[in-house]
């Protein structure tokens, strides 16, 4: 299952810019359909980190693309406004990147503007990854899906019952990623079930920026299912604004697996969130149809995790439908975690950002120049997450620009399920 593609922009390092990622909606190569958009589906309309060293990414896909063993995938990568760094040679079939269980070809480069015929089918490309799943075949006489022991699915309960400023963005060229909480199921006697969860996150000594925060829908484990993500415009606490959502910014409306053993997460945010040293920012999960499972007790501002970078307090469990009075603000949540990204202090007398040599960039050239069925999806309940293919610059002489990129992922005798692509 492919979870996300890696890709690199055509210059404009340290800031983000636009990209859309497609699908050839049957199997296939893109070849036979490369101009008819009627063929490809919209995977994510969004905005990008542009880096030297990693190249960018996708960020997790809202619903990973399975490819089935020995069948070809097509993706389209827009580059938007920036493009895309492309190598113009060789040919549009050779294989860029391989391992046991996929191959990804080099592709045509894609002329300025969505499905434009400019180039006509010139090899282009190279610069890319692919993050997926597999499973390994079960061993004789295994289940063919791994036993779980799935929880309670919990009644939604019915109880009775500062303004800050913002702050620049940090350099975060070399940073840790690192991760604070828990989204996977545990049987504490005092679970419930609620609409949502509103929470903070509290900023230690050092600014952090938070990448995607994981969740615990209220069963459908096996399944998709909608939510939304948001986060207070300005910082502070959620508890003065918890019934306004004029207060409240929309980061993410998307849909996301609910498992048992992980929990389910909002995949990579568009934007990362900067929290600075000593600020809170406070966050709102909207479990949608599902809801969310929730630890009802103790305090709304219990300290449920805690490292030396940040704390991640309890909550407000939220009544069914966004910014819903019904509770009042009774203590909830508690399945949570925060994945965030963090640049130590530099040393005395070193630069406050690291110097980055900038590649060339590109002008975009401007050369003269079989339907398949879909298959049902796989359990993927206990899978490797492994990524293939390499988003970073490398000065090779062939080097030119493209407005974007068509290229092929061939799985070989085990499906996969792609969940990003860097580019």
């Amino acid at each position: 299952s492919v979870t996300s593609i890696g890709f690199l922009f055509n210059g404009g390092f340290g800031d983000s810019h636009g990209f859309r990622l497609y699908k050839r909606k049957a199997y296939g190569s893109y070849e036979p359909v490369q101009f008819d958009p009627a063929e490809w589906e919209l995977l994510i309309n969004a905005t990008a980190l542009s880096t030297v060293e990693s190249g960018s990414n996708t960020g997790t896909l809202p619903t990973p693309v399975e490819v089935a063993g020995g069948k070809t995938q097509a993706f389209y990568i827009d580059g938007g406004d920036r493009g895309l760094v492309s190598r113009w040679s060789g040919s549009i079939n050779d294989i860029m990147f391989e391992n046991e269980d996929l191959e990804i070809t080099r592709g045509s480069a894609v002329y300025d503007g969505a499905f434009s015929t400019g180039y006509g089918g010139v090899p282009g490309g190279g610069f890319v990854s692919v993050q997926y799943n597999t499973c390994p075949p079960p061993p004789p006489g295994a289940p063919t899906a791994s036993p779980i022991v799935y929880p309670t699915i919990f009644p939604i309960s019915h109880p009775t019952g500062s303004p800050m400023t913002t702050e620049s963005p940090t350099d975060y060229s070399n940073c840790d990623s690192l991760s604070l909480g828990d989204s996977s199921y545990r049987n504490y006697p005092e679970n419930s079930g609620e609409g949502g969860n509103m929470f903070d996150v509290i900023a230690k000594t050092r600014t952090i920026s938070v990448t995607s925060i994981g969740f615990l829908f209220n069963g459908g484990f096996g399944d998709s299912h909608g939510f939304r993500l948001y986060k207070r415009k300005a910082y502070g606490s959620y508890e003065p604004v918890q019934f306004d959502p004029a207060e409240w910014e929309l980061l993410i409306n998307a849909t996301a697996l609910s498992t048992v053993e992980s929990g389910s997460n909002t995949g990579t945010l568009p934007t990362p969130v900067e929290v600075a040293g000593g600020k809170t920012q406070a966050f709102y999960i909207d479990g949608g149809d599902r809801g969310l499972v929730s630890r009802w007790s103790g305090s709304i501002n219990d300290i449920m995790f805690e490292n030396e970078d940040l704390e991640i307090t309890r909550g407000s469990a939220v009544y069914d439908g966004a910014f819903s009075t019904g509770y009042g603000g009774v203590p909830g949540g508690g399945f949570v975690s925060v994945q965030y990204n963090t640049c130590p202090p530099p040393p005395p007398g070193a630069p406050t950002a690291s110097p980055i040599v900038y590649p060339t960039i590109f002008p975009i050239s401007h050369p003269t120049g079989s339907p398949m069925t879909t298959e049902s999806p796989t359990d993927y309940s206990n899978c490797d997450s492994l990524s293939l293919g390499d988003s970073s610059y490398r000065n090779y002489p062939e080097n030119s620009g493209e407005g974007g990129n068509m290229f092929d992922v061939i799985a070989k005798t085990r499906t996969i399920s792609v969940t990003s692509i860097g580019f």
